[in-house]
């Protein structure tokens, strides 16, 4: 698993920290599919399973990735995210991208949606997971984003929790999530292992037995 700090991240100077303000859904988009590209290069890694995911606004730059990139990462998972910034509490959301009026910055809250680019999910597999209780990114996000898959005719896999909040916690739910993503990432591997004619790795006894 690998990390990386794109543009609009904090302890790189103001500067660096500054380079997404008003423009949400530009450089830290392009930051994450370049170090996609850079880790998929590594001599330990098989560029044909590579994923991608984040939770709330890590949730949004997963989405966005997967709606600007090509290929990049064939898996991603997205926990809670925003999907349009219209939906987001106001004190939070104005103070990065102004208001939403044609004297200030519309466009680019029009062009940071995510739902504009659902026809680009074809590309990859997409697991979506959403709270309905959730008062910090609503459910509405995930539902505006699911109408447009459908649209689209995209094919993807949601897990919703019933009245679950943002940190989706409670009985059994964690457990469940983690399981969910973990069961996720080995199909969606799995499936480009046999597109690509190779044979899946056989189970192990350790494996059979877990």
């Amino acid at each position: 698993m690998h990390y990386a700090d794109g543009r609009g991240s904090g302890g790189h100077g103001q500067k660096f920290l500054h380079q997404i303000y008003k423009r949400l859904r530009t450089v830290e988009v392009d930051d994450s599919i370049t170090a996609g590209k850079h880790y998929s290069k590594l001599h330990y890694v098989d560029d044909k399973k590579v994923a991608i995911w984040g939770w709330s606004y890590g949730g949004f730059v997963t989405s966005s990735v997967l709606g600007k990139d090509k290929g990049t990462f064939q898996c991603g998972i997205a926990v809670a995210p925003v999907t349009d910034w219209i939906f987001y509490d106001s004190v939070y959301t104005e103070r990065y991208m102004g208001m939403p009026r044609p004297d200030d910055n519309l466009q680019a809250y029009k062009d940071s949606n995510v739902s504009r680019y659902a026809e680009n999910f074809k590309n990859s597999n997409y697991l979506l997971i959403h709270g309905t209780g959730n008062d910090n990114v609503h459910f509405q996000n995930t539902a505006q984003l699911i109408k447009a898959l459908n649209e689209a005719n995209i094919y993807y896999r949601t897990q919703i929790y019933t009245d679950k909040h943002h940190g989706l916690e409670g009985g059994n739910t964690r457990n469940h999530l983690y399981e969910t993503m973990e069961d996720f990432l080995i199909e969606c591997f799995k499936g480009y292992s046999e597109k690509l004619g190779k044979e899946p790795e056989p189970e192990t006894e350790k494996d059979q037995s877990a």
